[in-house]
């Protein structure tokens, strides 16, 4: 059975939007500025995948994905504090899952998915507002 980008994705959105209570979620990407209703969360493909040949066989594909995360406080609280928890959570729910140790499979889809590149994150102190883009990596044989 092949396994479609779709179906990959899909799986790495669900995954994403069980960690927290997110207001917003969705796999198309809105500015935080157009989402109210946060926290939020994106889920979308990168530009590109990076394909491995051996020979005159892919063998494998590596698709990138970012997670985009929103979070605004009131004027009290720590933006930062409410955005280290959200990108806890992901980490946590990307670790490598009991069933195939060191490895984030997707419940099966994919050989592994995980974390990788530099993320960029904004606290919020300014204007309340914190952001996070996780960079993502999944390998599909």
């Amino acid at each position: 059975m092949t396994v479609t980008r779709e179906q990959i994705m899909d799986a790495l959105a669900a995954l994403c939007f069980s960690v927290s209570d997110f207001k917003t979620t969705g796999r198309r990407l809105a500015l935080w500025n157009k989402t109210p209703n946060q926290p939020a969360c994106f889920v979308r493909n990168s530009p590109g995948d990076l394909y491995e040949m051996s020979g005159t066989q892919n063998v494998a594909r590596v698709i990138e994905a970012e997670i985009w995360i929103y979070a605004k406080v009131g004027p009290d609280d720590v933006p930062g504090t409410a955005l280290n928890n959200l990108v806890d959570a992901i980490e946590v729910a990307l670790a490598p899952s009991f069933a195939t140790p060191g490895r984030q499979t997707l419940g099966g889809l994919v050989q592994h998915c995980w974390l990788e590149g530099k993320s960029a994150l904004d606290p919020g102190d300014i204007d309340g507002q914190a952001k996070a883009v996780l960079p993502v990596r999944i390998l599909v044989p």
